[in-house]
């Protein structure tokens, strides 16, 4: 954020290990980054400008080249941003407390370029900090941090227009809990939703046909790391790991796979730097990355598959 930079690496297949391949110029408050699952763009909102830049990937090395026509306007306190599936849409969450939305743009499949869509931006509700999408690419939730819920919104196939899902915004338990993140699972079964203060995780059970969610019996469970500032889902379905600032750590939990309860895994939560804000793990399953915002550095980890 404060660097107005944007950095890029190369992954070792075999050890995980990074190998830095330089950094883009990126405005001047790079809040959040998303990919399009073929890689081909990256899409980043400037929280301070109220844009959103967009870049195409090298797909050798990875490096970054603005896309002609970025950065991209209409996003008032840019903060969060998801790409679906298709690679057709991007979502950007506003924070600003005057709009409380979230703008929706179609891809360009062969520049990158990006277009405001009809009806955008889409009403949340308080302070919208984090979005998710189904890997169907059917439903976005997005966490809204003031107001303390999650809004449901149904993605339309044809043209990524969102419409609120009957009884969304859905309620998080707790006395101020302060949603800051959100990652559906990978079979579309549960939504997860980290607490930046001290609220634990809170889950959800998705409908598969309304999107609608459903709090999971227990919810929400006790994250001894404190705030929750990054959230996700491993590849295999049954782990979920958070970033927790304030603790400077990871917390890591088994996924029940019936019912989506969780269980703290023996030795979690692990130490990771002096400001760990946000968490990735590698399509593979076998790495997590988690940038540190105090050393200005990524701590990586070995994840064990049982």
């Amino acid at each position: 954020v404060n660097g107005g930079t944007i950095s890029s690496y190369t992954v070792d297949s075999n050890t995980g290990q990074l190998r830095s391949t330089g950094y883009v110029l990126a405005g001047t408050g790079p809040h959040a980054v998303a990919a399009t699952p073929s890689g081909a763009f990256v899409y980043v909102p400037d929280d301070a400008a109220g844009d959103v830049l967009a870049f195409s990937a090298n797909a050798g090395s990875g490096a970054l080249t603005a896309v002609s026509g970025s950065p991209f306007p209409g996003v008032p306190a840019a903060f969060a941003v998801a790409v679906d599936p298709s690679s057709r849409f991007v979502y950007v969450a506003n924070a600003n407390s005057n709009s409380n939305n979230i703008s929706g743009y179609t891809i360009n499949s062969a520049t990158g370029a990006l277009t405001a869509m009809s009806g955008s931006p889409f009403q949340a509700d308080n302070d919208t900090r984090a979005l998710a999408i189904d890997p169907t690419g059917k439903f976005l939730y997005a966490a809204n941090a003031t107001s303390n819920d999650v809004s449901a919104f149904t993605i339309n196939s044809s043209s990524g227009v969102l419409t609120q899902i009957a009884g969304s915004p859905f309620s998080i338990p707790g006395v101020n809990p302060v949603p800051q993140s959100i990652a559906v699972d990978p079979a579309t079964k549960f939504v997860f939703v980290g607490s930046s203060a001290g609220g634990g995780i809170c889950a959800f059970t998705i409908n598969a046909t309304t999107g609608a969610l459903t709090q999971v019996a227990g919810s929400p469970f006790a994250n001894p790391g404190g705030s929750d500032y990054g959230i996700v889902v491993d590849p295999s379905d049954r782990f979920v790991y958070v970033a927790n600032d304030s603790t400077t750590s990871v917390s890591a939990y088994s996924i029940t796979a019936g019912t989506g309860a969780l269980t703290m895994i023996s030795g979690s939560p692990y130490s990771a730097g002096t400001g760990a804000v946000s968490i990735a793990v590698d399509p593979s399953g076998r790495f997590l990355y988690v940038p540190d915002v105090g050393s200005r550095s990524v701590f990586m980890f070995t994840i064990d598959s049982s």
